[in-house]
């Protein structure tokens, strides 16, 4: 009887370490920045980092990469075509959301709107509208590369009257055509 106990504690700590050691590895790659390679060059392009292939994109494609760590980081971006190769140096911060704009082939529209508890037809953009044209730079949008959605749902527990004037700030990144 006793060797059954020791074998089920055995087995209990293990999978309490297993267990403490997945959710140690789902929070480090939480605490990653997002990078949003969007690529609008004219040209298919291989980005390097580290001296090793770390995207290739086609041209008008996007992809989102979660593997870099806070700190700085050297990129080759390379246009496939005509030879051309631009080094950049980037810096990224924990839980950061990026853009990297090979060769400035996109200019962006950052810009907020105001939603309503009750949606009358009409959502408030805010005159804070910005353009961005750099090769890499961060953004705290809510809404990165979508359309912005004609309406959302405010909830609440809370029925007093105050809720039903609710109003709420998103930011949007889309790109401009």
């Amino acid at each position: 009887m006793n060797s059954i106990l020791k074998y089920f504690i055995i087995i209990c700590l293990l999978v309490l370490g297993f267990f403490i050691g997945y959710v140690k590895y789902v929070e480090l790659d939480n605490k990653k920045p997002t990078i949003y390679l969007d690529n609008h060059c004219g040209e298919r392009v291989r980005i390097m980092k580290s001296k090793k292939l770390w995207a290739e994109l086609d041209n008008g494609s996007t992809i989102i990469k979660r593997d870099l760590k806070q700190g700085t980081h050297f990129l080759y971006i390379h246009k496939t075509e005509s030879n051309v190769i631009d080094t950049i140096s980037i810096y990224v911060k924990e839980k950061k959301k990026y853009i990297l704009n090979p060769y400035k082939g996109m200019t962006y529209t950052e810009e907020e709107i105001m939603y309503k508890s009750v949606y009358d037809g009409r959502n408030v953009k805010n005159q804070k509208s910005t353009n961005i044209n750099r090769i890499f730079f961060e953004t705290d949008a809510d809404y990165i590369l979508k359309k912005p959605v004609s309406q959302i749902k405010l909830r609440s527990k809370n029925k007093s009257p105050e809720y039903f004037n609710a109003q709420v700030l998103k930011k949007y990144l889309k790109r401009q055509h």
